[in-house]
């Protein structure tokens, strides 16, 4: 068994973790780990009580990369030529992989919006990439 303590942005909480849940989870137990949790509350073992079962623990840092499904990207027709079609066509390169890849193609005046799947391309949708979105100053909705 083990007993360990995680801490958010407001408080910190001390758990305890058994039996198998113990052997499945015991590697990421480590000082000073980011993890997500996912967790269940059950009944507890006296009437009335509840306890904590553990799903899953990851590596937040993996957790984008594993969680995501689709990003969708935001494209201001007034802003699309033909070095932005270049730059979307390069990045998808980049970032080739087997997430879905929506645009949504707008014009803010006229109130119109344009919602475009990708069949053709995937992207494989990484820390990396949302840093280069961002940096871009691309709009962009990750689901």
């Amino acid at each position: 068994w083990a007993r360990f303590t995680m801490e958010d942005y407001d408080d910190t909480y001390e758990f305890r973790i058994f039996d198998e849940e113990y052997l499945k989870f015991k590697h990421f137990l480590s000082i000073n780990s980011f993890l997500m949790v996912r967790i269940k509350i059950i009944p507890g073992w006296k009437e009335g009580d509840s306890r904590i079962q553990f799903l899953n623990f990851m590596m937040l840092p993996d957790t984008i990369e594993q969680l995501s499904k689709r990003l969708t990207l935001y494209v201001n027709i007034k802003e699309l030529d033909k070095k932005r079609m270049d730059e979307y066509a390069e990045l998808i390169k980049k970032y080739k992989g087997t997430k879905e890849l929506n645009f949504l193609i707008y014009q803010m005046e006229e109130k119109i919006k344009l919602h475009m799947s990708s069949r053709k391309f995937k992207i494989n949708i990484t820390a990396d990439l949302l840093e280069e979105l961002e940096t871009l100053e691309w709009k962009f909705d990750l689901k």
